[in-house]
């Protein structure tokens, strides 16, 4: 069968002889298989076709297509190969070498024929393009006649191939059974006459290799000359949008291995990207399930063909070389699907830095396993991805080593593990954004056109948007707070309903600044005088000292009393009642609220004082004994007397009292201490030396 993008089928090889006398006849060539080498010519466009068994795929350059005939008898006559004619001759083996592959050739000339002319209708659809032709299957873009709805129509045109028919049919099938929208859609086989046709979705587009191609050069150019651009310091494709395309992969491949279909050919040929960003998995050509494992003949393998470490190998080795797992190397009928787990592993490491971890484990020339590349696979040797690329994270990393182990005992199980990665990895970004950047990327690759991929910036994490909404709320709440308790708001809005109300309180004062003022704790409350007499919420107010500057100038003559006022409560019209609190003082008033504002003045206590009681005790300081010792206090004429000898009238506060302590065979002790207008009694505890 003819293949397109590098690949090869596993189908054995069959040859037409050319008798020459005028009698044709078919005589079976006994060496061992070939193939011919030809080269397809197809026009530029930037359509991707998914296929296997015909053209696999049509990209912008010239491809190299392989016939693989196989050892039969067939009806004598002409076989047309990519668009030209082969007429096999019996003739020593001959090696043919083009500048862009090496294939061994058997026994066959080529010759210019004409080929049949298509029809214009095949089907239900009405052809409009060739994409590609090889010996075994040709490409079209077609439309339907009655939907007008456009799709890519592969033709089996290869006769009397029962191997070929049956793959092509197996294709078919598998591909029915993958209807998901991460790969790309079989709509319908048929046959029409003696050729077999495959109704594909139309991806417009590109493949990933292309993608990774283009940007790989572009990024190289803008390192060459300097630019500043931040995705030069990343992967071809950036980090973030590379694990976006990657993991919608792992759904396709998910969805085929759910299906027991184990793909073993995945490479970024076989992922094609649409110009709305839509990622596809194709080429299940080789793919094998559990009721049908692909196979092919061994006898042969010393003349299989192979061109580059892209192609496709056939024989006991289906797949692509460089992203073949070890297993796969050895027998592709026996891997399952961590095979295609190691080969998404490559993949990605490809995806992520513009390179693959290993270098082609197949020797092109003895189509036997590379023993050093082997070596370096089964040892798990390759450059660090962080060193390519440091903008990949450690546990991407770590996902791509478990992903590439040599015994698959060790690989993840199912492609489950990466997916749940992936996802926790990429849901920090604004995923529709990277959809937007791929599907401008896809569009201006297709178009020719240069573009650089921008860098994504991660989302903020939901704790830290958790707290931004805490704070940005304790700060609303907090203005809120603080502007109703400022009276801000009732200055201005609620002006209309709502009245100030300020207290003034006063208190006697010594004179003396700071240590002898007084610091009890003064509040206000007010109450509704009608109804339970409730208080009202949130009208309690403290007292605080007013400041010298803020005093008038009658409060200023008051050289005994301190002063001190209020923030003010603001009230509705009505009835209230004023509760004051000042250590053991409990002062009520009655107000009436109206339209003005009030400043309701306490003077109460200016003229308060209490009688003074005293308490002595006295004690030996250094061992705590108890003495009886003998105090005496000052009164008015300087003289030291029994305080019980002091009137009640002289028992005041508001004054200065000094005490004297004095015991046989101990030291005397005085002390001074100001009673202030609020304190009744006096406590002394002497120790005496």
């Amino acid at each position: 069968m003819a293949k397109i993008d590098e690949t090869v089928s596993s189908s054995t090889i069959k040859k037409t002889v050319s008798p020459s006398d005028n009698q044709s006849k078919t005589v079976v060539a006994p060496q061992k298989t070939v193939a011919a080498p030809e080269k397809t010519l197809v026009k530029k466009t930037p359509v991707r076709v998914s296929s296997n068994d015909t053209a696999q795929k049509t990209t912008v350059s010239v491809k190299n297509t392989t016939v693989s005939v196989k050892n039969t008898a067939v009806a004598p006559q002409k076989t047309v190969v990519a668009q030209k004619t082969v007429a096999a001759e019996k003739t020593p083996v001959k090696r043919s070498q083009s500048s862009d592959s090496k294939t061994i050739v058997k026994g066959a000339v080529a010759k210019k024929s004409t080929s049949t002319k298509e029809p214009k209708k095949i089907g239900n659809y009405i052809r409009e393009k060739k994409l590609a032709q090889g010996g075994m299957g040709a490409v079209y873009i077609a439309k339907h006649a009655e939907l007008g709805k456009k799709v890519i129509l592969k033709k089996l045109i290869l006769k009397n191939n029962d191997a070929a028919e049956d793959r092509f049919k197996r294709e078919a099938n598998i591909l029915r059974e993958l209807q998901c929208p991460y790969i790309v859609n079989t709509y319908e086989y048929f046959k029409q006459g003696r050729s077999s046709y495959l109704v594909e979705e139309l991806v417009e587009g590109c493949s990933l290799d292309e993608l990774i191609e283009k940007y790989k050069n572009l990024r190289a150019a803008d390192i060459r000359d300097n630019r500043d651009s931040l995705w030069v310091k990343t992967g071809p494709l950036g980090t973030e949008l590379a694990l976006l395309v990657f993991l919608d992969a792992c759904y396709g491949l998910r969805f085929a291995h759910n299906r027991k279909i184990v793909h073993r050919d995945i490479k970024p040929g076989n992922l094609l990207i649409s110009k709305q960003a839509e990622v596809k998995l194709t080429d299940f050509g080789i793919a094998a399930d559990d009721k049908e494992e692909a196979t092919a003949d061994d006898d042969d393998d010393d003349d299989i063909p192979i061109e580059a470490d892209g192609l496709t190998v056939a024989g006991s080795m289906l797949g692509t070389p460089s992203y073949m797992s070890p297993e796969q190397i050895s027998d592709s009928s026996t891997v399952d699907q961590r095979a295609d787990i190691y080969s998404m592993g490559v993949m990605l490491y490809e995806m992520l830095t513009g390179e693959k971890p290993f270098g082609c484990p197949v020797n092109l020339k003895t189509l036997k396993a590379d023993e050093s590349v082997m070596k370096a696979i089964k040892k798990g040797k390759y450059k660090n991805p962080r060193k390519l690329n440091p903008s990949i994270p450690l546990n991407i990393c770590l996902m791509i080593r478990k992903m590439l182990k040599f015994n698959r005992e060790k690989r993840y199980e199912t492609i489950d593990p990466v997916i749940k990665i992936l996802k926790k990895h990429l849901s920090k970004f604004d995923t529709h954004e990277m959809r937007v950047e791929l599907a401008r990327s896809v569009t201006y690759i297709s178009e020719g056109r240069n573009h650089r991929i921008q860098t994504f910036e991660r989302k903020k994490s939901i704790p830290q948007i958790a707290i931004a909404i805490v704070g940005f709320l304790c700060v609303i709440t907090g203005g809120a707070y603080w502007l109703w308790n400022s009276g801000l708001v009732h200055k201005t809005v609620l002006s209309h309903w709502y009245s100030p109300i300020t207290l003034t309180m006063q208190i006697p004062d010594r004179g003396i600044d700071n240590i002898y003022s007084s610091n009890l704790p003064m509040m206000a409350f007010f109450f509704e005088e009608e109804g339970d007499q409730d208080e009202v919420r949130g009208s309690s107010r403290y007292f605080s000292l007013i400041n010298e500057k803020k005093l008038t100038q009658e409060q200023k003559k008051s050289s005994t009393k301190k002063f001190y006022s209020t923030k003010p409560a603001y009230l509705t019209k009505g009835n209230y009642r004023v509760k004051v609190v000042l250590g053991s003082y409990v002062i009520w008033r009655s107000i009436k609220v109206g339209k003005s504002a009030l400043d309701i003045s306490f003077d109460d206590l200016v003229k308060e004082k209490r009688v003074i009681g005293i308490e002595t005790h006295a004690f030996d300081l250094k061992t705590g004994k108890k003495l009886n010792a003998k105090f005496t206090v000052m009164n008015r004429k300087g003289n030291y007397v029994p305080f019980s000898d002091i009137t009640k009238n002289e028992r005041s506060s508001m004054s200065v009292w000094k005490v004297r302590a004095s015991c046989e065979g101990y030291s005397t002790r005085e002390f001074s201490m100001l009673v202030d207008w609020y304190q009744d009694k006096i406590m002394v505890n002497v120790g005496l030396e």
